[in-house]
């Protein structure tokens, strides 16, 4: 069986596969991103670095209940200087033998003078990729106004520009978006001319509570800021901004966001991503994530006999057909020979269309609504939508 070719470029940079450690607590030094390179993903991204060192905390994580690979966490940028990235913990993650992406954080009123000097020494330094952070487009990252950090188009534009001024090796734009500004900050990456968009980061306000105590299982300590939420649990939101991003540019995705299985990976593709990242999934599994990531990728490319190419971004197509469907006539049936009577669908059904009769449940047609719900929630899976 010959082996499935899962490279990717991003810009000029060529991967090896589409997996890539996001920025994050895992590339918190140069230690821990050699550590992830064991496993080969296709490159490692550094944890933010600001032009001067987070003050205060390092970093404060927890758990969420949401989903073994879901994480709450305050993650300010690297506490750990500019200066030090440039002079040891660089060379230490490039030791891990796959490209090292920088993530940059211009935290203050200069943001595209901070770039311009910090792109141009990472770039001499031997990095692959200049990746800007979400964060250091966000004016009110500086002031710590509001209740999370908010991306701004223009700063976003002048980072974008200050970069691409500067070093020749692929510049990434990444994005927080909101629905209200995401088309502006997709323009303003392309304006600015980016190689790529990486899209998402953390969702915020996030926070939990004992409920004893009522204390949470976190700190934060720099700033009023809650936590922020990222992980499994905001899969369906990450790959929502991956597939309006790629109706809006042909600029090169990487998707990051709830990626913990391989088939969240495929997910990823289909919804227009050419990279992978993995961050929260990275934290709670350790390098192996990668193996299995690439492993599980490479059989489905197989199975199905498709490349990356022909896949990405065949979402959009899926929810077209999924759109058109719903507007036919459509029945739900259940497999008398399979149903079991458990009355899970009876139970979730909003208009109490399941009725049993005969030690089974069917579907009543006069009172279905055809919402699926059965279908979704009936643990031997013999219910069936049909046109």
């Amino acid at each position: 069986m010959s082996p499935v070719d899962t490279s990717v470029k991003i810009g000029s940079l060529e991967l090896e596969n589409p997996f890539i450690l996001g920025a994050g607590p895992p590339g918190i030094s140069g230690a821990s991103l050699k550590r992830f390179a064991a496993t080969k993903p296709g490159a490692v991204v550094t944890k933010s670095i600001g032009v001067k060192p987070s003050p205060g905390q390092k970093l404060s994580l927890s758990h969420s209940e949401l989903s073994e690979d879901s994480v709450m966490l305050t993650d300010p940028w690297s506490f750990k200087s500019f200066e030090e990235w440039i002079q040891k913990e660089l060379s230490i993650a490039k030791e891990g033998g796959v490209p090292v992406i920088i993530s940059l954080q211009a935290v203050t009123d200069t943001p595209a003078d901070d770039i311009k000097r910090m792109a141009g020494l990472a770039e001499e330094a031997g990095v692959a990729a200049i990746e800007l952070s979400a964060f250091g487009s966000s004016p009110n990252v500086v002031t710590g106004e509001g209740i999370g950090a908010v991306q701004d188009p223009k700063r976003t534009y002048a980072v974008a520009r200050a970069a691409k001024e500067t070093v020749t090796v692929p510049v990434i734009v990444k994005l927080l978006p909101e629905p209200s500004n995401l088309a502006d900050l997709v323009k303003a990456a392309e304006d600015g001319g980016a190689d790529a968009i990486a899209s998402r980061d953390t969702i915020f306000p996030a926070i939990s509570f004992d409920i004893y105590t009522k204390e949470p299982p976190l700190a934060r300590n720099i700033g009023t800021w809650m936590p922020e939420l990222s992980g499994r649990s905001i899969k369906e939101v990450a790959l929502g901004y991956v597939v309006e991003i790629f109706r809006r540019t042909e600029l090169p995705i990487i998707g990051l966001g709830g990626v913990a299985r391989w088939q969240d990976a495929v997910e990823m593709v289909i919804a227009g991503a050419t990279g992978i990242g993995v961050c929260s999934a990275a934290m709670t599994h350790g390098p192996d994530i990668f193996t299995e990531l690439k492993e599980g990728l490479e059989a489905y490319l197989q199975d199905q006999d498709v490349t990356l190419d022909e896949l990405r971004g065949t979402g959009l197509q899926g929810m077209e057909r999924g759109n058109e469907r719903g507007l036919t006539e459509l029945l739900v049936e259940v497999d008398s020979d399979e149903c079991t009577a458990c009355g899970t669908c009876a139970l979730v059904c909003p208009v109490q269309a399941p009725q049993q009769k005969d030690d089974v449940f069917w579907i009543d047609p006069s009172i279905c609504v055809r919402c699926g719900f059965c279908v979704h929630y009936c643990p031997v899976s013999c219910i069936e939508v049909k046109s």
